[in-house]
């Protein structure tokens, strides 16, 4: 993985880089050692300045790969929203597909339900 710093450690359980499998990413062992287990390999380890060489333990978080992918995918959303020209195509696009969608019944009433459900989650 590009930007992250790796530690030479043949043989540990966490190794992953490298011909034989001699490196651990030191984001994780940082985070094994604070936790004091071995991370799964289900478990990613999230920068949350975004700074991929700050290891220090504050700025790291542990969380599924599904949330970790989530958190980065709004991020880039927020990122394009600021441009001016996909903000106007998709404010239109958004607008056709949810009049289409309002108009079908089931699909309205899941939407109901689960923006009912996100929104008893949020208090």
């Amino acid at each position: 993985m590009r930007g992250y710093t790796h530690l030479f450690m043949p043989g540990h359980p966490m190794a992953t880089r490298g011909r034989d499998k001699n490196y651990v990413a030191e984001h994780r062992i940082v985070m094994a050692n604070h936790l004091g287990r071995n991370l799964s390999p289900q478990e990613c380890i999230h920068h949350i300045n975004h700074n991929k060489t700050d290891n220090r333990i504050e700025n790291l978080e542990i969380m599924t790969r599904s949330k970790h992918q989530s958190i980065h995918l709004k991020e880039r959303m927020k990122e394009q929203w600021k441009n001016p020209a996909y903000r106007a195509r998709m404010t239109k696009q958004n607008r056709l597909l949810c009049m289409a969608r309002w108009k079908n019944p089931a699909w309205r009433a899941s939407e109901i339900r689960r923006r009912r459900k996100r929104r008893s989650e949020q208090t």
